[in-house]
């Protein structure tokens, strides 16, 4: 999955998860269970498939966009303190992740 868009804080490291690695293998698989990861703090309890390239934050949330069948990707927000995200901000994604998942849809 290549990064398509970005927006945020300057410095902050992006990812492009590739099949047929650790990390990208862990992402898609995500994405295509419809699942959401959050990850309280990235340095002590950090997911599976978490590669140790260095990261100025350290706690964040990935939910799929997925619609119709289709995954278009994943909406990720993330932040320089652990646990500065939970399940709340989890749910709030969930939701702006349909939403854009949708409009993708509908476009197709």
């Amino acid at each position: 999955m290549p990064t398509d868009h970005h927006c945020g804080r300057m410095g902050s490291t992006r990812s492009e998860f590739v099949e047929g690695t650790t990390d990208g293998n862990a992402a898609i698989s995500m994405v295509e269970r419809d699942d959401h990861r959050l990850c309280i703090d990235v340095v002590t309890e950090p997911p599976p498939g978490w590669n140790d390239k260095k990261r100025d934050y350290r706690t964040f949330v990935s939910v799929p966009v997925v619609a119709g069948g289709v995954a278009y990707g994943m909406l990720t927000v993330d932040a320089l303190e652990p646990g500065d995200l939970d399940e709340n901000d989890a749910n709030v994604l969930r939701v702006l992740a349909g939403l854009l998942a949708v409009a993708l849809d509908t476009d197709r």
